[in-house]
């Protein structure tokens, strides 16, 4: 109930947003945190209406441009942390599901990852080579602080050459994974929301089921056509091919995941086995793949509707 309380006004959930991204400024192990920022926006905007979440958005704002001292720190945090969250309070409010407002956030990373990296290519602006000056010189200072450790030279050669392949791939997919990461926690605190209200006995959403997540066919082409580009073309039209492929695997694998959802239900899979599932789904990334795999040839198999009923198993019905 203290969260609850944190967000009993607009007031309290303003501060608790603007401490939420505060914080972990002067303390790295807190960052997590700022993951949940626009969760108390979001909360106080769903319960108490727009005027509401516009109040609460106010004291971060003025916490980045009070820190900061420039226009551009409150900007990032409006784009960053306060517009969904407000928009998404805004749809909810007027009957929207919340895989809508999650669609919605995805068609709006995706426009945003398409066309930032369009106009990059045409201003000659390259974000991946960016990203990697930055990581590069990151890296080299880890590996000095390892020389000056004593670190031996063979494992100095190693962790050069591993820490050399991350940096190559992360700099190529900066874009897409920062683009993933938004839509993400836009998403993440959206579930949040709902789980909190529910349990605060104010579950008022329109209700639906994750099971039923299956998203529009022609997603299907812009999947195939980034996937062509990225293997045809080179250089900044190949890196967009590659960071759209990247985001666009994303919802496949919730549609993957409904599917596999609606297995664990219809054959009354026990919530032991789920755990050990979703364990695994975050450890081993074959088991992503897969599921995302699935979500992609669901798009023309429907597997939720071939899967057998358990009365049907050996051929034999209970009926």
């Amino acid at each position: 109930m203290f969260l609850r309380a944190l967000v009993a006004n607009p007031v309290l959930a303003g501060v608790t947003a603007t401490a939420l991204l505060i914080i972990p400024l002067g303390a790295v192990l807190l960052a997590p945190l700022q993951l949940v920022a626009p969760l108390p926006l979001l909360l106080v905007a769903l319960r108490q209406g727009m005027k509401a979440g516009f109040q609460a958005l106010a004291f971060p704002v003025a916490g980045a441009l009070f820190l900061s001292g420039e226009m551009h720190f409150p900007a990032m945090v409006i784009l960053l942390f306060g517009a969904f969250p407000l928009l998404a309070a805004w749809m909810l409010r007027n009957g929207w599901r919340m895989s809508q407002c999650g669609s919605v956030a995805f068609f709006i990373s995706l426009l945003l990852l398409a066309g930032g990296l369009l106009l990059a290519f045409l201003s000659g602006f390259d974000p991946s080579e960016s990203a990697r000056t930055a990581m590069e010189a990151a890296r080299g200072q880890f590996l000095k602080d390892g020389a000056e450790q004593g670190m031996d030279a063979v494992a100095l050669m190693e962790l050069r050459t591993g820490l050399d392949q991350i940096v190559e791939i992360l700099a190529r997919l900066f874009p897409a994974l920062f683009t993933t990461g938004w839509f993400l926690v836009q998403v993440g605190n959206l579930a949040l929301a709902r789980s909190l209200l529910g349990r605060w006995g104010e579950d008022w959403l329109t209700p639906e089921l994750p099971q039923g997540i299956r998203l529009p066919f022609f997603l299907i082409w812009p999947f195939i056509g980034s996937g062509l580009l990225a293997l045809t073309a080179s250089g900044s039209l190949g890196n967009l091919g590659v960071n759209l492929v990247f985001f666009l695997v994303i919802p496949y694998f919730f549609q993957g995941l409904a599917v596999v959802l609606t297995a664990f239900r219809l054959y009354g899979v026990s919530g032991f086995v789920r755990g050990v599932f979703y364990a695994a789904l975050i450890l081993w990334g074959e088991l992503f793949l897969l599921v995302m795999i699935v979500g992609l040839f669901d798009t023309w198999m429907d597997f939720r509707k071939r899967l057998p009923k358990p009365e049907e198993d050996d051929g034999i019905s209970k009926e």
